[in-house]
């Protein structure tokens, strides 16, 4: 329901998905991988995939684990769901950076104020929930506890399996729709349309120069506004965009060479 309440009725905004509990807490306080009897492949990894099975859609997310934090009203420290804690780091990489940055990693993905996680998944069992979509929530020695991906439900590969292509678009489609209200009823004519350009072209500039997107073109003239689509009262704009990927794999070459290798040759 929450699903389709925001990427078919609102699409303005991101369900954080939580996962049930049980696939990593049980009872009060015991974790389930404690039980020498399960495994992470049987009891997270398929449980997480089957749960997430029939959701298909780059508007939800979905994240890996719960973390226990200490909560002042009951007095204790409690498991909690990680959705509020994923939201809470977004909105820093909003207030910080823009909406398009992921909020993941050592530098934007840090989590505050938690004890615990139920499950630290080694390098394989991160690659394994990473291809299920599944972002995992890690714990580095020396570096704390950290978002470690980001990516939407959306099954078939896009750039809109990355959140912060869908953050980006939320942000863009938003501003766009607000500036476009108020030439509704006015003339499609060419001094219009040139208004339409001049109008949004600041919009998109800041992504453009805020490492959002690497280009843009924003078409809104005789090719796309024929006489039939001026017949049919419809002005029409078409943005195209070239998101800014990030780069969730580094890879490290070391390469050695004689002694008298002119580096330029290599290059």
């Amino acid at each position: 329901m929450l699903n389709q309440f925001c990427g078919e009725t609102r699409k303005d905004c991101l369900l954080i998905v939580d996962p049930l509990r049980h696939i990593f807490v049980q009872g009060e306080d015991y974790k389930v991988l404690d039980d020498t009897t399960k495994n992470f492949s049987a009891h997270v990894y398929w449980t997480m995939k089957n749960l997430n099975a029939a959701t298909n859609s780059n508007y939800a997310c979905t994240y890996g684990n719960w973390v226990k934090a200490y909560d002042n009203e009951y007095g204790d420290f409690v498991w909690l769901p990680f959705s509020g804690y994923e939201a809470n780091i977004m909105a820093n990489v909003d207030a910080n950076l823009q909406p398009w940055y992921a909020a993941a990693g050592l530098n934007n993905g840090v989590i505050r104020n938690i004890v615990d996680i139920a499950v630290n998944p080694t390098q394989k069992q991160r690659d394994l929930l990473y291809r299920i979509n599944v972002n995992p929530v890690v714990f580095f020695p020396g570096d704390g506890y950290v978002v470690w991906g980001q990516k939407t439900l959306q099954k078939k590969p896009s750039a809109f399996d990355r959140i912060n292509v869908r953050r980006l678009f939320l942000v863009l489609e938003k501003a766009t729709l607000a500036v476009m209200r108020y030439f509704v009823f006015e003339p499609n004519t060419v001094f219009t349309r040139t208004r339409v350009v001049n109008v949004l072209t600041p919009i998109f500039e800041i992504p453009k120069n805020n490492e959002g997107v690497y280009d843009y073109l924003i078409v809104c003239d005789e090719r796309n506004n024929t006489p039939a689509v001026c017949d049919k009262n419809e002005l029409v704009c078409d943005i195209y965009l070239k998101p800014v990927r990030i780069a969730e794999y580094i890879l490290v070459n070391f390469i050695a060479t004689r002694t008298d290798q002119d580096f330029t040759e290599l290059l």
